[in-house]
């Protein structure tokens, strides 16, 4: 990690320092040409105002060996050029003795340097790194009658950057040390923060969570406060909306997971039982840091389906074991009588076990739905086993035209209400169980009675109550459940010393 921190920081300080240096070369070469005119320029008016230079003008007739004398005071001021020219600009002194007597030719024209005065001009040509500096040489009377030219070499410039970077060159390598130690230190301090993972491995985990996120059978949603900020496709699914953004406020929402989250138990909770647009769901809820909290929530109609699958097995596995042990004691009983010479006993054993199973047929002979009626024929033998009468009303009618998902759910309803009969009167001396089966045009009705001691009227319809210790209490959630999807309803009532559940579903277009 510290590398990308410091590369990136030398990439800033880098193109910072180059942006610096071009400021600084920019100026410092108007800076120098600045100053090498000015000194040329001062240069120049000094050879011009010496007595030797004005004389060698104004007295053609002496003598004077004026290029030698120009070449030591070339040496002595440090200019790479002294020209001296006369009136029409032929030079007289030249650092180039082939130079001597031809026309000046750096900078403009002589008319244009007698006339504007003292300029200073940049070379051109094969003099474009010079810079020139030009005087008058006035007579006693005040008139033109020669020049002076001082040149200088302007720095290269490539000399220039090289003065310019080693300038900053000091600057530039506290600038990296810094950057080295700042990325060194940010690094590891990002890297506590992030349980000492590198960028990397953080994407890798982001991907794989956002994977394993999408992939949950799950809704997922995280809630800061009443704010939903996180949600997995399969929640925003299921809340029908395509983006978090697009969600409301929770309380709008969904008011019944509001509540629950606003409740005294509403930080942390286990498979609790809610709606979602009449729909049942089970909600899972567990803190987070920062006062936020993880919401996972199903359709109740999976657990239902599961729960269904193994209470009908259950039944069934009772049924057939109960079955089985009966009727080996009644073949065992029969075959022991015809052992022992009394073939009349074995006939009324037959006979008596052919008429209980004829009663059997005749109590739910009026229960079309072939499973329904074997259901209860499978709980009357159980009931038979356990010592308690069970008995189908008489009266008790369903036609075979209800579609199956109500047969389904009056499978799991019958079968639960039945079971919890038979725990209810186990403990009681008159063991009975009636149950009644019926429709009519604004749907079917189920009711069980059974002569045991009762449930809470108050409590009987809290999620999870059960009067059998602790792991119980899902059957009439279950049923609960299962009746909400049919737009249904359960009853409890107490009557002539009888517990009376009552199951009414209600007749959907196309049924009676």
């Amino acid at each position: 990690m510290w590398q990308r921190f410091f590369l990136s920081q030398v990439t800033v300080f880098t193109a910072l320092t180059l942006m610096l240096a071009t400021v600084q070369y920019t100026s410092l070469t108007a800076r120098t040409r600045q100053e090498c005119g000015n000194r040329a320029l001062m240069l120049s008016r000094t050879v011009a105002n010496t007595p030797t230079v004005r004389t060698y003008f104004e007295r053609p007739d002496v003598p004077l060996p004026i290029d030698p004398l120009l070449r030591r005071m070339q040496a002595d001021i440090g200019a790479d050029f002294l020209v001296v020219g006369g009136p029409l600009g032929m030079r007289y002194a030249h650092p180039f003795p082939p130079a001597l007597a031809q026309r000046i030719s750096t900078g403009g024209g002589l008319d244009d340097v007698l006339t504007d005065g003292d300029p200073v001009e940049v070379g051109v040509q094969q003099f474009r790194d010079f810079i020139w500096g030009k005087a008058e040489v006035r007579g006693a009377a005040g008139d033109v009658i020669g020049l002076v030219s001082t040149g200088f070499l302007l720095p290269t410039v490539q000399a220039g950057i090289a003065r310019v970077m080693w300038g900053l060159l000091p600057w530039y390598g506290l600038g990296l040390l810094f950057a080295l130690l700042s990325s060194l230190y940010l690094s590891g301090r990002l890297r506590r923060d992030l349980f000492d993972l590198e960028p990397d491995q953080i994407s890798g985990l982001i991907s794989q969570h956002h994977a394993v996120l999408t992939a949950l059978q799950d809704g997922v949603l995280v809630l800061d406060g009443g704010r939903i900020i996180l949600a997995n496709a399969r929640a925003l699914a299921y809340l029908r909306v395509s983006e978090v953004s697009a969600l409301p406020a929770l309380p709008e929402l969904w008011p019944e997971l509001h509540g629950l989250l606003s409740g005294a138990d509403g930080t942390s909770f286990q498979e609790r039982p809610s709606e979602w647009q009449k729909q049942p769901v089970l909600l899972t809820c567990y803190p987070l840091p920062g006062g936020q909290r993880l919401v996972l929530f199903r359709g109740r109609a999976e657990a239902v389906r599961l729960a269904e699958e193994l209470t009908q097995t259950r039944q069934y596995v009772e049924l057939l074991r109960s079955q089985t042990h009966e009727f080996t004691n009644r073949l065992h009983t029969i075959a022991g009588l015809m052992q022992i010479g009394r073939p009349e006993l074995a006939l009324q054993v037959i006979q008596r076990e052919a008429s209980q199973a004829q009663q059997v047929s005749d109590s739910v002979g009026g229960v079309a739905p072939p499973r329904l009626a074997a259901l209860l024929a499978g709980k009357i033998a159980r009931a038979r086993e356990l010592g308690v009468h069970l008995q189908v009303d008489p009266a008790s009618a369903l036609a075979d035209h209800w579609p199956e998902p109500v047969i389904d759910a009056l499978l799991l309803i019958t079968g639960n209400l039945i079971e919890n009969a038979f725990d209810a009167v186990q403990e009681q001396s008159e063991r009975r169980i009636t149950v009644m089966i019926g429709e009519d045009a604004e749907g079917l009705q189920l009711e069980v009675r059974d002569c045991g001691p009762g449930v809470d009227a108050q409590h009987w319809q809290r999620p999870g109550f059960s009067t059998k210790g602790p792991g119980r209490g899902q059957g009439l959630d279950l049923i609960r459940q299962h009746l909400l999807g049919l737009e249904g309803h359960l009853d409890y009532l107490r009557s002539s010393g009888e517990s009376v559940f009552i199951v009414s579903i209600p007749a959907t277009e196309g049924e009676p």
